[in-house]
């Protein structure tokens, strides 16, 4: 990232812009707020006013930005999505005695969040984090996941946990986004939950003998285990 944008930052952040990650999704939720992913800027001197020379490293892996879980799980729909972004929604109707006075059709965000081989791309990576990667507890011999760990370590040294991921990966049914404060890492903590959720929707059952293991072990909770 210094390589190709420490004397520009800006248009690094220029290109998250493009990607709609930043967007303000307009969720109807008390306490939501619009992404913060700051623009550099500079004094009439030519000298950065809010940025050092730290920040754009550290904001390749996710620090210096606020982006809320919601506003990730949407840029992973995008990604599942073959690069078209939906705005999140929570009703789809109101009906009073059998009849609808209220609808909310779905709304496209962004039609494209980047060019369709990029968006490929990223899915085949997505799919490697799981198939070869850190994310490899993930994998379901059902259905194919593809999915991304994180772990970010708050100003108190306490880790906070992801796993964001969407399955089956050729024609995706659901995306989950886990986020787990203080929970150590991403692939330990938080990605147990978004599988079992996975396995929970795609198929009512649990199969992966190690999630069988902490359901018995009362590590996880799944509610129809052993109906």
């Amino acid at each position: 990232i210094d390589r190709f944008y420490y004397d520009h930052p800006e248009k690094y952040v220029e290109g998250l812009y493009r990607t709609g990650i930043a967007d303000d999704l307009h969720i109807p939720l008390v306490g939501y707020a619009k992404p913060i992913i700051r623009m550099p800027k500079k004094n009439k001197r030519g000298q950065w006013l809010n940025w050092s020379k730290t920040a754009l490293p550290w904001m390749s892996i996710g620090y210096e930005t606020q982006v809320a879980p919601i506003n990730t799980v949407a840029f992973y729909n995008a990604i599942a999505n073959d690069g078209k972004m939906m705005r999140p929604r929570f009703v789809k109707k109101v009906v009073k005695n059998g009849e609808t006075i209220m609808e909310f059709p779905p709304v496209v965000q962004k039609e494209r969040i980047c060019k369709p081989q990029t968006v490929r791309t990223l899915q085949t990576v997505l799919e490697h984090v799981v198939s070869q990667g850190l994310g490899k507890k993930a994998g379901s011999r059902l259905f194919r996941v593809a999915g991304k760990t994180g772990t970010a370590q708050n100003p108190q040294g306490r880790d906070h946990s992801t796993f964001l991921s969407f399955a089956p990966k050729d024609n995706p049914r659901i995306a989950i986004s886990v986020y787990v404060e203080n929970g150590g890492f991403g692939a330990s903590a938080a990605l147990p939950i978004a599988s079992l959720l996975e396995e929970y929707y795609l198929t009512d059952t649990v199969t992966r003998p190690w999630l069988v293991e902490m359901v018995k072990q009362k590590t996880i909770y799944y509610p129809a285990y052993g109906k």
